[in-house]
């Protein structure tokens, strides 16, 4: 993962709080080399390194290892290569479920999923910049969505409307899992010889890590909470109002035009200190005369291509978002028509 710019965090010995996000990371060694089988390999393969840890149902080698509805009818997973259902992989983030003495649990594929973790050597603290998580936000399980659709009215009569058909999968309330920035849904016609066409809802979905792959869940069906974690990195200090460029909180009193961007002290004062390396920051847009996009990122670094928030016009559209301090600054960039902003910290990071 450091070849193409994503190291994972190295494995640290101790305890991981229930609720912290860990990303896997198994050594690729001969020290870890766990049985494979394959029709191809005519039975087991031969030993080497492999990016995956097996999921159990118990912290038990001896407990069935992780069924997974779309693959097995009835009994448990295998050891089977191309069965996905059982490993999670190198590089994949998840929340922590639990932990017993070598064995760490993860919500994965709305089930409680145990993996051997002797001394915490095969997975990493999350070094992800967003340390949030979802959850339901009731007391009933939600559903969880192979695609982001939008709703039928949101179709010309010309193009035949997608179902919105959930997975074979529902998430319990206490289970939480690790979101992507939250997205309107779309789907795109393209007919053949055609031109395509792009249609956009008002349903709002956040990609999770769910299983070996991203799962969908409604933004109306969860609620974006903190992740916890380690003693001594996080420090909540608010809510407290530091941007609203309608009235000039945070220096600027005037939207925000297309390809404009304004930069925001943020250490300093509120009681972040100068040492702070990130913020926590509820963003929301309000009045916008275009549908449009906000990128929140770091002073004096190149503007990354992915948006924090993307609305419409009118619409007034909130997102949490965590982003690293340079120069004791942040940067907000609005891609077109203007927008008037508000951001409201939460708290700050310190390594």
């Amino acid at each position: 993962m450091s070849q193409v710019g994503a190291p994972i965090s190295q494995p640290t010995p101790g305890s991981l709080p229930v609720g912290s996000q860990i990303t896997i990371a198994p050594p690729w060694t001969s020290s870890y080399e766990p049985t494979v089988t394959s029709s191809g390999c005519s039975g087991t393969c031969p030993a080497q390194p492999v990016n995956f840890v097996y999921l159990y149902t118990q912290p038990s080698t001896t407990a069935p290892l992780l069924s997974d509805p779309a693959l097995h009818s009835s009994g448990s997973g295998t050891t089977d290569a191309s069965d996905w259902g059982d490993k999670a992989v190198a590089g994949q983030t998840f929340v922590v479920a639990g932990e017993q003495g070598d064995w760490t649990a993860i919500w994965y594929a709305d089930q409680k999923a145990w993996f051997y973790n002797p001394g915490g050597q095969y997975a990493a603290p999350s070094n992800r910049t967003l340390q949030m998580v979802v959850m339901p936000k009731g007391t009933s399980a939600i559903p969880v969505y192979g695609r982001a659709y939008p709703e039928a009215s949101a179709y010309p009569s010309s193009i035949t409307p997608q179902t919105v058909t959930p997975l074979n999968y529902t998430i319990p309330p206490g289970q939480a899992y690790v979101p992507e920035p939250a997205g309107k849904g779309d789907y795109v016609d393209t007919p053949y010889n055609s031109t395509e066409t792009v249609v956009t809802g008002t349903t709002t979905y956040y990609p999770i890590r769910f299983n070996h792959r991203l799962a969908y869940v409604m933004a109306s069906d969860v609620k974006l909470v903190p992740a916890v974690l380690p003693p001594g990195t996080y420090n909540a200090v608010g809510p407290v109002r530091v941007l609203d460029t309608r009235n000039g909180t945070g220096g600027i009193s005037t939207p925000v035009g297309p390809g404009a961007t304004i930069k925001l002290q943020v250490t300093g004062k509120n009681g972040v200190p100068s040492g702070a390396t990130a913020v926590v920051l509820n963003v929301t847009a309000v009045n916008a005369t275009k549908n449009s996009y906000v990128t929140v990122y770091p002073d004096g670094k190149a503007r990354p291509v992915a948006s924090n928030l993307n609305f419409t016009a009118g619409e007034a559209f909130p997102n949490l978002v965590v982003v690293p301090v340079i120069n004791g600054k942040v940067d907000f960039y609005n891609y077109t028509g203007s927008v008037n902003l508000i951001a409201d910290l939460a708290g700050y990071y310190m390594n």
